[in-house]
């Protein structure tokens, strides 16, 4: 982990080969579609918006915000309408791909 006070470099091609597919970064074809919330007028830059699809990848960009001392912004819907879902600098967990949903009948209970 990052002990000073500046934050580690974050090199966009390690995301990309751990988080394989998942890494979208300013300049990337799909970046002002991925980064925009879903009510207009906020128009935040993040460095890196990493979809991930599962809670195991959550938590390495969670690891990830930590070491390198980013803001992280959590997006599931986009529906902030004071634009949470972004972050402007930072690092955008985008929750957006677990779409997962277990029955569980017999304990009355659903995992979404």
């Amino acid at each position: 982990m990052n002990k000073t006070n500046s934050p580690a470099t974050l090199s966009i091609e390690d995301l990309r080969t751990s988080f394989k597919d998942q890494v979208i970064a300013p300049g990337d074809p799909e970046y002002d579609t991925a980064r925009a919330p879903f009510y207009g007028g906020i128009d935040h830059h993040p460095a890196v918006i990493i979809r991930v699809k599962n809670a195991q990848e959550a938590a390495s960009v969670i690891a990830l915000a930590r070491q390198t001392g980013m803001e992280l912004a959590v997006r599931s819907g986009g529906h902030s309408v004071v634009g949470h879902c972004v972050s402007d600098g930072g690092i955008v967990l985008d929750l957006s791909g677990m779409r997962d949903l277990q029955i569980d009948v017999e304990g009355c209970t659903v995992w979404a």
